[in-house]
């Protein structure tokens, strides 16, 4: 009885960890023009810290946190067309 209990604390204190450290990332993260035309960019995506370097991505932080990033991105940092990017509190701290 006593192994499970500790097994299950240890599996709770990894998850939160793990739970934790994304959250950090994503904290720090910011929005990155995904798509461009010519008139410059036309959707954005939100990318932690780590995930992205000079506009290229890296499969590694990706694959890691892929749970909470598709959660993330589909629950509250959601991708945006450009036009409505501009109009957010983000954007106007960016400038």
């Amino acid at each position: 009885m006593r192994t499970l209990r500790d097994l299950a604390i240890a599996v709770a204190l990894v998850g939160t960890i793990y739970l934790g450290s994304y959250l950090a990332l994503s904290l720090s993260g910011r929005c990155e023009a995904t798509l461009h035309s010519a008139e410059g960019p036309t959707w954005y995506k939100w990318v932690p810290a780590g995930f992205s370097f000079d506009l290229s991505y890296g499969p590694g932080m990706q694959s890691f946190y892929y749970p909470f990033h598709r959660l993330d991105c589909r629950i509250w940092h959601v991708e945006m067309p450009a036009y409505e990017f501009e109009r957010t509190a983000a954007y106007r701290n960016s400038n």
